[in-house]
């Protein structure tokens, strides 16, 4: 699914979009003037407000400084854009932060994904309604109207490993997990009004991830289902710890590669492997086998329906996740890092050090997975024999 976070909102929606061309202005409101379009760094613990008033209510609170697109200034209030709304925000008199020194940059994550928003909790502590409760799901927190029993403690069991397999799959530390949320709903029409209130996009989407909380529901679904969709989701909360963000296709595929790996009775995950039953690809569920994905996508691959390698490392957001062919282009990124990481010649010690490049805040360039026209149609002709060969004995 998709995500925001001033740049980062997953799958659900098709908001992960870079913050467009602007003037750069760095320091206190006062300096910016009228300047519309201009950037301005907003300090931690800062409240954004739906309304220029102190009244208004809460939608967010920066975790860590940040710097925003200006829209509109009226006396001690700006209005900025976040995560394609906009929002107002008072440093000078908000008490939040009167008073308190500047909060130390960070390089992990954008801030509205580092920790759960206290604003967006509220709100699915609402959607929840009366029999909302609150308990740990592994490390995470967990709000939830889902009743004790078989289920939960299937989830609490894979939510507990996660965070190790995440760290031995792909070499990154996202962290402390406990500032993290789930929010399960037992039936599907609450989550759907969780959803809108969120204003996440994404008809049908099985859940979505944003503002350091992960939401799911239930409903009719099989348990692999919504384990595979648990997995997916938190994988995109530890994705903005470790990485802030990455391009499109590796983001999903991160979250499809363990999503889509098989689990045990213990809640231990498997990474590389392929789980039975249900499939949930991305926010679109593959009602199958997954290894029936695996076959669709080798076929619409050799008949050449499915986008290059070199064309899909370079889509944005938009592009990526457009509704036309959106399937396959979530399990042709999936299985590029599967071999990237496991499949014939994989050197997995590359793909850990290009995501530890991203981590410390470097661009991924255009020369990975390949540079060059010639390496990216060796890759190609390797990563089709080896996907025919998967699909084949699978």
């Amino acid at each position: 699914m998709r995500r925001t976070a001033a740049g980062l909102l997953l799958v659900a929606t098709g908001a992960w979009a870079e913050p467009p061309p602007a003037q750069e202005v760095l320091g206190a409101p006062a300096a910016i003037g009228e300047t519309r379009g201009a950037l301005v760094r907003l300090p931690a613990r800062l409240r954004l407000r739906a309304q220029p008033s102190a009244e208004a209510p809460t939608v967010a609170i920066l975790d860590g400084p940040r710097e925003l697109e200006v829209v509109e200034r009226r006396g001690d209030w700006i209005q900025v854009r976040w995560d394609d709304r906009l929002l107002w925000a008072s440093p000078e008199t908000d008490p939040g932060v009167a008073g308190l020194p500047p909060a130390p940059e960070t390089a992990t994550a954008p801030a509205s994904s580092a920790v759960a928003d206290p604003a967006r909790l509220e709100r699915a502590r609402a959607a929840l309604g009366a029999g909302a409760r609150s308990r740990r799901l592994g490390p995470f927190h967990l709000l939830t109207d889902l009743p004790e029993g078989d289920l939960l403690d299937d989830l609490d069991r894979v939510a507990a490993q996660l965070p190790a397999a995440y760290g031995d799959r792909f070499g990154l530390d996202p962290g402390d997990p406990r500032e993290l949320a789930v929010v399960l709903f037992r039936e599907e029409a609450d989550y759907r009004v969780y959803q809108a209130a969120e204003g996440v996009s994404g008809e049908g989407a099985g859940g979505h991830a944003t503002g350091g909380a992960a939401a799911l529901f239930v409903g009719s679904r099989p348990a692999a289902d919504v384990r595979s969709r648990l997995v997916h989701e938190l994988t995109h909360l530890l994705n903005r710890r470790a990485l802030g963000e990455a391009p499109p296709w590796l983001e999903e595929a991160m979250a499809g590669d363990l999503g889509l790996s098989r689990v045990d009775r213990r809640g231990r995950i498997a990474p590389g492997t392929v789980a039975g039953r249900i499939y949930d690809a991305g926010g679109l569920l593959v009602r199958r086998d997954p290894r029936a994905a695996l076959a669709l996508l080798a076929s619409e691959t050799a008949a050449g329906r499915a986008p290059s390698l070199a064309e899909l490392t370079c889509l944005d957001l938009d592009a990526f996740a457009r509704p036309e062919g959106r399937t396959l282009r979530y399990l042709a990124g999936t299985f590029l890092l599967r071999y990237l990481l496991d499949g014939p010649r994989a050197q997995p010690e590359v793909v850990r050090e290009r995501l530890a490049a991203l981590a410390r805040g470097e661009t991924p360039g255009t020369g990975w997975p390949a540079a060059g026209a010639a390496e990216w149609a060796d890759l190609e002709r390797r990563y089709r024999r080896w996907l025919r060969l998967e699909a084949s004995r699978r």
